[in-house]
């Protein structure tokens, strides 16, 4: 039912009656003299207020009115409503009068309306959550930066790492022999032997990266320069491990073990395990008198070893031991789990044939006059170390290839 002009009027009207019995109560109060003249003016001022929200109300009602009438099906009975709190409110009024509250004005009354907040516009809404908090609620930040995991030993820790003191490392390497030992016939000329000698060297490799960040990411973010420290050094050791291990020789890329050692090759009546392939490979260089200690496999290849079994269906671990020290050998040589190593492929050798002479150590340094960085507010972050790869005898060391075993 639509809101019309005689609620407004009607509205009107009793503004109208409580003005006139506010009229009565000034004159009233005038009779009594003077004393009085503060109650009249205060009076003066209701009044005025009561005709500015008169005029008010009357447009806040005619707008009102608008937009119930547009919106019909949502307020189709609150005509009535707007009636019932009317009625409520004259009676409320004549009350008061009857009780003589107008003509002996003190303290305040409480007016009560008979469901009065059934006569409220009400309107169906969502609960507030999370989602319209976004942004407000508040937040626990936790240092530090998740990344994914790094190796957990380095090919370093299994060699040699020893200082370089000039610009060049040369060393004598025997590359043949002539003659021998024998016995002396009397009389005779004793056996000669010589020896051949080259001298090689190896020059130190500068491997290096660098990042950039604004000024401002490293005041706002107060642990990124610690972050960029680890991550950088992370990914410096990811590409020694490929240089000492994969080094192909080209350009400035170190030669790396298996780039030199010898392509194992299994002895005649030789087994087709895991087991059988180490423990020949090692056999061989120990027949020519090499140490094997050490042995590299992918985490793939170790489960092939370690997950062995007789044909009884028992697992079988010749030659397997874990150390006090926490270090898994086989036959004494300290193995060691690498990424850095392809599957199906397994590195031995004696580790006393090889060095990594370390020309200048690994530093981290930090330039806020890089380039243009200072006028563009920014700050360079470099990580660098200089160091060569020197591997005394290739014959050390064997490459085996385990896709030879059948599966």
């Amino acid at each position: 039912m639509e809101i019309d002009e005689v609620v407004i009027k009607e509205v009107k009207d009793l503004g109208a009656d409580l003005r006139k019995e506010i009229d009565n109560i000034k004159g009233q109060i005038k009779t009594e003299g003077q004393a009085k003249a503060d109650s009249i003016k205060r009076f003066d001022e209701i009044e005025g207020k009561l005709n500015e929200y008169s005029e008010k109300f009357g447009q806040d009602l005619s707008t009102l009115a608008t937009r119930v009438n547009q919106n019909n099906a949502l307020f189709g009975e609150r005509k009535e409503s707007t009636e019932t709190l009317k009625s409520q409110f004259e009676a409320a009024l004549n009350t008061l009068k009857s009780e003589g509250f107008f003509g002996n004005i003190k303290g305040s009354k409480t007016i009560e309306l008979g469901k009065g907040q059934n006569l409220l516009e009400t309107k169906a809404v969502g609960d507030m959550g999370n989602a319209n908090l976004n942004g407000y609620a508040s937040r626990e930040t936790r240092t530090g930066v998740i990344f994914d995991p790094v190796r957990p030993v380095r090919l370093r820790e299994l060699i040699s790492v020893t200082p370089m003191n000039a610009p060049v490392v040369e060393y004598p390497y025997e590359v043949g022999t002539e003659g021998g030992v024998g016995i002396q016939t009397e009389g005779s000329a004793k056996a000669q032997i010589d020896f051949d000698l080259d001298f090689r060297t190896g020059t130190p490799k500068t491997i290096a990266v660098f990042a950039r960040t604004t000024m401002q990411s490293v005041e706002d973010i107060p642990y990124l320069a610690s972050y960029l420290a680890r991550r950088m050094s992370d990914k410096w050791y990811d590409f020694e491990d490929n240089q000492i291990l994969n080094g192909n020789n080209t350009g400035n890329n170190f030669n790396g073990l298996l780039n030199q050692a010898t392509a194992y090759t299994k002895t005649t009546g030789t087994g087709s395990t895991y087991f059988e392939f180490l423990a020949d490979a090692m056999a061989q260089l120990k027949n020519t008198h090499y140490a094997p200690g050490g042995i590299v496999l992918n985490s793939l290849d170790l489960v092939r070893l370690v997950t062995y079994k007789s044909t009884d269906g028992t697992f079988n671990h010749p030659g397997l031991i874990y150390g006090p020290d926490g270090i898994l050998r086989f036959f004494g040589a300290q193995i060691v789990e690498s990424s850095a190593i392809a599957r199906l492929t397994g590195l031995v050798g004696d580790m006393r044939q090889v060095d990594l002479a370390v020309r200048q150590a690994l530093n981290f340094a930090v330039s806020y006059e890089d380039g243009n960085n200072f006028t563009t507010n920014k700050v360079t972050y470099r990580l660098e170390g200089r160091e060569a790869l020197l591997v005394y005898d290739a014959k050390a060391f064997r490459a085996i290839n385990f896709a030879q075993i059948a599966s």
